[in-house]
């Protein structure tokens, strides 16, 4: 077990030595440390492999840590689902360390359930806010609920979570409004499903 799956954008202008992934606890100042040994975007991993992309925008990204993480950290592998249809109303979880209400960063992991909304309405919500006409590909996945629940500064990279498995990638909200909290604003994430090949290649075939 030495592979996270995380968002690219997390990695902007990051160095290697400066990195660190903290496993085996859902308090932060608990957890255990471990460094990357490399990590691979799906973009550049395309390109190594010579597949023509159909999105420019793939934030999505593989970190192949220095060593695997034992049994001692009481870490558990993440089971990831290749076959989750984002179906309308069906019942999700989003995980993180996202700043909280009072603005603070949180020390301990956060748990919010929400639903999905399907990426045609998602598009008619996101495009009423915003004005102009956005629409949801397949490598998205929508999730709203009432009250609203939202992705903040630090849940980017956390996963999307049904009955247990992950089905998706955090990357944070939408439309880009001044006002960063609104409650018709939507939460975006990467479907698992749509980069299985590439998350696949990586792990049993980067040994």
């Amino acid at each position: 077990m030495r592979d996270v799956l995380t968002s690219e954008h997390c990695f902007y202008g990051a160095i290697v030595e400066g990195i660190k992934i903290l496993v085996g606890s859902i308090k932060l100042s608990q957890a255990t440390q471990f460094s990357p040994e490399w990590w691979i975007s799906y973009n550049k991993w395309a390109v190594v492999n010579g597949i023509d992309t159909q999105h420019y925008d793939n934030d999505i990204v593989v970190i192949r840590l220095l060593e695997e993480v034992r049994g001692e950290t009481n870490a558990r592998i993440a089971m990831l689902s290749y076959s989750f249809l984002p179906l309308r109303g069906t019942n999700v979880e989003i995980v993180g360390w996202g700043i909280l209400n009072n603005r603070n960063m949180s020390d301990v992991l956060q748990i919010a359930a929400t639903e999905i909304l399907a990426n045609d309405a998602c598009g008619d919500r996101v495009t009423a806010l915003d004005g102009d006409r956005v629409t949801f590909d397949s490598r998205y996945i929508c999730t709203y609920t009432e009250p609203c629940i939202l992705l903040q500064f630090g849940d980017s990279g956390g996963p999307l979570i049904h009955n247990n498995e992950v089905v998706g990638i955090n990357i944070g909200t939408c439309p880009v409004l001044d006002v960063v909290i609104h409650p018709a604003k939507v939460n975006i994430h990467l479907a698992t499903r749509y980069y299985k090949r590439f998350i696949q290649d990586i792990v049993y075939e980067y040994l």
